[in-house]
């Protein structure tokens, strides 16, 4: 009997490409691993990664350092990263260690700062320091459990938006605001927070930011003032997408997205982009699994457009275009 992994939109999606093209579909490892089958030719998805890149463009992607340093040669512009390997891999470290760098590192980008691992998503394992004692304390616990981490500087963002990128080929941007109350002029934060959760379900991130805000509860938030309730622009944690409708935009971001595809040889993949308060762009990020979850959740009339998407990519990664 076939295991059925319901929770993912991706898989519902292939099944629909697969009987729609006459392609057999095998599903392995709880529908983890997926077998296209056509024509003597079989590729495959693993997760949400589809047999479309390079190993070496997958790696490149994963690794924030490595895509930094390849953008960089390009003069692409990028998000700043400096890498440190775990003290294990002391073979690849010279004598003197890390930390006297890290801290060196730390005090030339100033806090805050963000410290993360160098391969991960979701926002996950990112972490913003505002001393050199949460920083050694973050280290400590992901140097536990990861071969490397990065230091950043803590970027003002103003937006942040998500390429979607086939062969070339621009098939989706969006923005991703993060939850945030709008004043009145009249309302509390407190009764502002009150109203937001009746309506949205708490994040355990947005908990969290809500519990460190600076701001009393009783203070009255001005008519239109924005309070961001979380400083991470992930769809996982929050954030909600919203479609770049402005086409001199949407062509400035398609550029950019295209530009740092191509330097790492990347076919299919999600390039993430932020922009900062004073107008500039920057790479942040770029993703070689295309995980549409959250972004279907969120605006479910999207539907038809990602099931397109994945569509054209099994067809291309089964030669049966045209």
């Amino acid at each position: 009997m076939e295991p059925q992994n319901k929770a993912r939109q991706l898989v519902r999606m292939i099944r629909i490409v697969a009987q729609k093209h006459d392609i057999q579909l095998t599903s392995i490892s709880h529908n983890w691993i997926l077998k296209l089958s056509k024509n003597k030719t079989s590729k495959h998805i693993f997760g949400y990664n589809f047999e479309l890149n390079s190993a070496t463009a997958k790696e490149i992607a994963d690794d924030k350092s490595a895509t930094a340093d390849l953008l960089n040669m390009t003069n692409i512009p990028v998000a700043e990263y400096h890498l440190f390997l775990n003290p294990y891999l002391h073979k690849y470290i010279d004598q003197q260690g890390n930390w006297q760098k890290i801290l060196a590192c730390a005090e030339q980008l100033g806090y805050p700062l963000i410290c993360k691992t160098a391969k991960g998503t979701g926002g996950n394992n990112v972490f913003k320091i505002n001393s050199i004692v949460i920083l050694e304390d973050v280290i400590h616990k992901l140097f536990a459990k990861y071969q490397a981490i990065c230091l950043s500087p803590f970027y003002a963002i103003k937006n942040e938006y998500r390429i979607i990128v086939l062969d070339g080929e621009v098939m989706l941007v969006y923005s991703k605001q993060i939850p945030h109350l709008t004043g009145n002029g009249k309302s509390t934060i407190l009764q502002l927070l009150t109203q937001y959760l009746s309506d949205t379900p708490l994040s355990e991130d947005v908990a969290q930011f809500i519990a460190k805000l600076e701001l009393p509860t009783n203070h009255i938030l001005p008519t239109n003032k924005h309070l961001p309730l979380n400083w991470k622009h992930n769809l996982g944690k929050g954030a909600k997408p919203v479609l770049v409708a402005d086409n001199t935009l949407k062509q400035r971001l398609s550029d950019l997205a295209l530009q740092a595809a191509k330097a790492i040889n990347i076919t299919f993949a999600s390039v993430d982009l932020i922009e900062t308060m004073d107008g500039q762009l920057r790479v942040l990020e770029i993703n070689a699994g295309i995980m549409t979850e959250n972004f279907v959740r969120n605006l479910p009339e999207q539907y038809d457009t990602i099931l397109a998407i994945y569509e054209k990519a099994v067809l291309k990664m089964l030669n049966l275009e045209g």
